[in-house]
């Protein structure tokens, strides 16, 4: 495992610059693209990556013969842009639910001077993984599936959320059965 994460780390550091590099081209001065770095740092290079080796490891598993250099990079892409969906959820869940800590740290939100701009950082790192999927994956032969599949894991995820927002506020009005969700 610790080579995968050597992988991921590697790819990681890639990937910050790449977005950096767009946000300069782009004409954003400092301020944003530090912050942007921030919140890339904060929510996405500090968790203990169990879906995006999950998603390396597979992706290697599956391979029919040891994945060339490209395949590697191509997987380890896909590996963070799985961390960053995570990532995503877990800023807005921790504002839905009113959490105070992530990862032993304050939540993204209650982070000084971020507050509810941490709805935007959460959207801009979804529109991100699809930013970095036309980047490095366009030319893959199943890139229209990769992308239908980030967002079908969106909904999914999105529609589950709904589902416990919905338990949580019949749980304090009294009115929750399992069997509705279950």
């Amino acid at each position: 495992m610790d080579a995968l994460k050597d992988e991921l780390r590697t790819t990681y550091t890639a990937l910050n610059a790449t977005f950096r590099e767009y946000l300069e081209s782009q004409g954003f001065d400092k301020a944003i693209i530090d912050h942007y770095v921030q919140c890339f740092s904060a929510n996405v290079g500090t968790g203990k990556l169990h879906r995006g080796l999950a998603t390396l490891y597979i992706g290697k598993q599956l391979a029919k013969t040891e994945a060339n250099e490209e395949q590697s990079n191509q997987l380890c892409v896909l590996a963070w842009l799985v961390e960053m969906l995570g990532a995503h959820y877990l800023i807005l869940d921790d504002i839905m639910d009113e959490s105070t800590t992530r990862r032993g740290e304050p939540c993204w939100y209650r982070q000084p001077h971020i507050g509810l701009m941490a709805i935007n950082d959460a959207c801009v790192l979804k529109s991100a993984i699809f930013f970095f999927l036309k980047k490095f994956l366009r030319q893959h032969p199943a890139y229209i599936d990769i992308v239908e599949l980030f967002v079908d894991l969106g909904l999914h995820t999105e529609l589950g959320q709904l589902c416990d927002l919905a338990a949580a506020k019949e749980e304090d009005i009294g009115t929750f059965t399992e069997e509705k969700y279950w």
